[in-house]
Order: structure tokens, then C-alpha cells, then sequence
């Protein structure tokens, strides 16, 4: 949705700036692009480029301290002066000039006297560059319940060599419950490093929210555990199914159901031969859960399963699915041609029985 960051993406992969995609180098790769975009600042090359960027952090941490979204001409020379206080005035309006006009960093807001950054994030991120570039990570931890400190917080972990005691410490004061787990997530996501351990517990306590009913929980631990695996939703829920434990298959399917998703009806129909019962049993309840046509015919083939738990399963799943509005028509095509196969074969009467059962249940 913003070309800017899709353009620097490409160029941090074709430099090989980034091996995993995460935001940090993104950012930075933005951030050199516009200011490095013909080889040099107007104004003095490499050291020019280095001087924007450390004042790009310094407006970046002032506006964050203060809890400000904006700043003004004046506090950008003001910063940039504090910064270079044996540069002339015309290479400290030249550099603001810079980061405004040229670059475009920092765009006018609507009144027209202050200035904001131009992407959203992008705030967040110089002013976390700043925090560990003065060595003052630390100065985080008090403010890890403090959600405008949120996006710096995970930058800055995301910015660190190894970010493994800086979440322990998170871990440590963070009290929100069940935010916390969130955010060490997000820092999780966005670490270069960090020690196994720490990735298992916080993996560990997600599990159990997603395993609660409340989507306040499930949904943002869904979501956190997919980001720390570095995946989409759907290619972390369709590898949770594979896994070889059979209740992480289990939580992956009834997930799959709570999402209602249509893409999801391929692997769950996939589920239904799985090994083990409650499996099977939790991906044709998720099945019913899927309002379309598709869930509707899957679960109708799964009347004639031979594995336990399935067919019974797909008479309640169809049950439910014929009570959706619009979707009635849809089953009862499904299931009345069924009810002509009592021919007296064990096989056909008991898919009869079952097709009875569903019409029965709308």
C-alpha cells in the first residue's frame, strides 16, 4: 500500500541488505533511498547523508518524548544547530530544506506550519534508531505498558544484535495481561537474534490464549504467532496442520473454523482423513463453520467417510451450514439426492440414514 516501502524492499533484497524481510531495513533502505537518491546530499556526500540521518533520529526522539506527531521549522534548526553548532546558517536551513523539500521525509501537515513524517511508522522507527544508538534501550522498560511507546519498543528490539535480555526485561515489568504477550511477540517478529528459550516460552503462552474462546484473545495471538514464524495466517495455519503433534493439528483446525474463511476449506478437507479422531472431528466442525458452497459439498462427500467422528460430524456441520441464510438451497441440492440410495446396501442406507438426519436437524 506504500510504494516507497515496496521500492526499498526491493532494493534491501537486491543488495542482500536483508535475509528475512523485517521492518527495520525497510525503513532505513526508505530513508537512504530518499536521501542518497543521487549518490550524495546536495551538501557533503556520505558525512551530509550521516548528518540527515542523525537528525532525522533527533527530531524523531524529541517528537516521540513529547508525545507530538509534528514539529516545526524552528525546532528542526534548532535540533540541527544543536547538532552541527560550528555549521553556518545557510547549511542548517539547506539541510531542514533537505529532509522537507528534496528528500520529503518530513511533509507540511494541512495548517501549514509543522511538519510530519511522511509514512506512518516512520516516527516510530528513527527515534528507536536514536534510543539504541546513544546505548539507552534500558530507558524503554519502564514504558513497556505504555502503547504510544509500543511501536518503539519493537523497533528497538528489531534493531538490536541480540534482542534476548531486552525482552526478558519487557517480560519482567510488562503487567498488561494479555497485551504483554502480544508485544514481546512483535519484538519476537522483528529480532535479529534471540535466544530459542525465550522464543519457545512466549510461543508457549500464546498457544494457551489461542486456545481461549474470547476472539480478543485468540484473534491477537493468532495473529503474533504467525508473525513470529515469519508467516501469513493462512501458510502458518495450513503448517500447523501438518505438525506432528496431533493438538497442534487439533487447535489448527478449530482456528481454521473460527476464521470462516473460505480458503481454508481445502486443508481442512485434507484433515478429514487425519489419524487421529479428534482431529478429523474438529476440522468437520470447522467446515461447518465456513459459510459457502464449497464447505457445503466437502461435508456432504463426508457423509459417506469411513473414518469415525466424520460422517456423524458432517450431519451437524451440514445442520448448521442449512440454517445460514442463503446457503439452504445450496444443502438441500447436496443432501436430496442422496435420500434415493436406500437400495438396501449397508453402505448407501447408512448415508441415506445420515442425509435423513441433516434434513431433519434444518
Amino acid at each position: 500500500e506504500i510504494p516507497l516501502l515496496n521500492a526499498s524492499m526491493c532494493h534491501a533484497l537486491q543488495h542482500q541488505m536483508v535475509q528475512t524481510v523485517t521492518v527495520p531495513p525497510l525503513f532505513d533502505a526508505c530513508v537512504k533511498a530518499l536521501l542518497y537518491r543521487d549518490g550524495a546530499l546536495n551538501d557533503g556526500g556520505q558525512s551530509g547523508q550521516c548528518d540527515a540521518v542523525r537528525l532525522l533520529q533527533r527530531i524523531a526522539y524529541q517528537m516521540q518524548a513529547q508525545e507530538r506527531d509534528h514539529t516545526d521549522y524552528d525546532e528542526i534548526i534548532r535540533l540541527a544547530r544543536e547538532q552541527c553548532p560550528n555549521a553556518d546558517l545557510h547549511a542548517l536551513v539547506s539541510l531542514g530544506d533537505e529532509l522537507i523539500w528534496q528528500a520529503g521525509l518530513l511533509q507540511p501537515c494541512a495548517s501549514g506550519d509543522a511538519y510530519a513524517f511522511a509514512m506512518p511508522g516512520l516516527q516510530s522507527y528513527l527515534a528507536a534508531s536514536w534510543i539504541v544508538a546513544q546505548g539507552q534501550a534500558d530507558t524503554l522498560i519502564p514504558l513497556a505498558d505504555a502503547h504510544q511507546w509500543r511501536e518503539v519498543i519493537v523497533f528497538t528490539a528489531g534493531l538490536l544484535p541480540d534482542a534476548t535480555a531486552f525482552v526478558r526485561e519487557l517480560a519482567a515489568r510488562a503487567r498488561q495481561e494479555p497485551d504483554k504477550w502480544f508485544l514481546l511477540a512483535d519484538c519476537l517478529a522483528e529480532a535479529q537474534a534471540c535466544d530459542p528459550a525465550l522464543r519457545q516460552d512466549i510461543s508457549q503462552k500464546l498457544i494457551t490464549l489461542l486456545k481461549q474462546e474470547s476472539s480478543a484473545c485468540w484473534q491477537p495471538a493468532l495473529r503474533a504467532l504467525a508473525g513470529m514464524a515469519g508467516k501469513q495466517v493462512q501458510e502458518y495455519l495450513n503448517l500447523l496442520l501438518l505438525d506432528e503433534q496431533a493438538e497442534t493439528r487439533r487447535l489448527a483446525a478449530l482456528t481454521l473454523g473460527r476464521l470462516q474463511r473460505e480458503w481454508a476449506i481445502p486443508a481442512l478437507d485434507a484433515a478429514l482423513t487425519d489419524l487421529q479422531m479428534d482431529v478429523r472431528q474438529q476440522a468437520v466442525w470447522a467446515l461447518g463453520r465456513i459459510p459457502s458452497q464449497q464447505a457445503a459439498r466437502v461435508l456432504t462427500r463426508a457423509l459417506h467417510s469411513q473414518f469415525d467422528g466424520v460422517s456423524r460430524g458432517a450431519v451437524q456441520a451440514l445442520a448448521e451450514l442449512g440454517r445460514v441464510p442463503g446457503l439452504l438451497p445450496v444443502v438441500m441440492q447436496q443432501l436430496v439426492p442422496l435420500l434415493g440410495q436406500g437400495d438396501g446396501q449397508p453402505t448407501h442406507r447408512a448415508v441415506t440414514d445420515l442425509a435423513e438426519e441433516a434434513l431433519s436437524e434444518i
